[in-house]
């Protein structure tokens, strides 16, 4: 039987051995999460524990004031005349302030297309505005943008004159009321529309839409061209060639009428020059 010498005086393993003298250094940087993580997590461990009066009492720390109104997506309104339509009061409490009720009173006020209103903690309250694109002025009493439906933006005016259309022939902004007006204001859009496809060219150089005649009115040499309400298709294609037709007669010419265009079986591509 072989016998071993067993150490007693050897008091821990290797592994042991191999790490005496190593400090181990603690790191707690992890443990350094902000405050405004950890609020949320208590507010939302109170509400998940059923504990009102936790979330009650985390939601009404000093914390959670309102120090900042922020608006975003906007080009046209105003954000200070936003901000203050709101309602919101900074000093007043996070949790206090109604999302709904001002994304309410902000649809009603201003012709956006929405406005969604929402906290980011842990003081901050953000208006986020999608608004209506202007694509005309109607000449009333005074300049008033318009979009694409024909739906007022009084926010938008005379501006911008020098980058969109005028569009005459509305007497006011309450004759819109009027479904035949309204219904007509839409067939000026769509002419503006129809131009800015076929002929985008032409649409740079127009000052103003008379959507009595569905004419157009040209910046650059004061020519009027009645195009009128039908057969868009085939005249548009054709605006360049009558502009440059009648452009040595500019001091004579006042109107060029091709309302009585017409194309198909019974063509008739007439077109009347109406003198000064």
């Amino acid at each position: 039987m072989v016998k071993r010498n067993v150490r007693l005086g050897s008091s821990s393993p290797k592994w042991k051995q191999q790490n005496r003298g190593i400090k181990v250094k603690s790191n707690t940087s992890g443990l350094h999460i902000g405050r405004y993580v950890v609020l949320p997590l208590v507010l939302a461990a109170g509400l998940f524990a059923g504990g009102k009066y936790v979330v009650d009492y985390a939601a009404a720390l000093p914390v959670f004031t309102v120090r900042h109104v922020s608006v975003a997506g906007t080009q046209y309104l105003n954000r200070e005349k936003v901000i203050a339509s709101s309602g919101i009061k900074t000093g007043s409490g996070l949790f206090d302030v109604n999302l709904t009720g001002v994304s309410l009173k902000l649809s009603k006020e201003y012709a956006a297309s929405n406005f969604t209103v929402f906290r980011r903690l842990p003081d901050t309250i953000v208006i986020k505005v999608k608004e209506r694109k202007p694509v005309a002025l109607i000449g009333t009493d005074k300049l008033i943008g318009i979009d694409e439906e024909g739906i007022p933006l009084p926010y938008v005016g005379a501006d911008l004159v020098s980058t969109l259309p005028i569009i005459t022939g509305i007497k006011s902004v309450a004759s819109l009321s009027d479904p035949k007006v309204k219904a007509r204001l839409k067939t000026g859009i769509k002419l503006l529309e129809t131009i800015s496809r076929d002929s985008p060219s032409i649409l740079k150089r127009i000052s103003e839409v008379n959507i009595s005649t569905m004419g157009i009115g040209l910046i650059d040499n004061g020519l009027e061209i009645i195009i009128g309400d039908t057969d868009w298709g085939k005249k548009i294609p054709n605006l360049e060639k009558v502009i440059t037709q009648v452009t040595g007669q500019l001091d004579s010419v006042k109107t060029v009428n091709m309302s009585f265009m017409r194309f198909g079986d019974n063509s008739d591509e007439r077109i009347i020059i109406n003198k000064k």
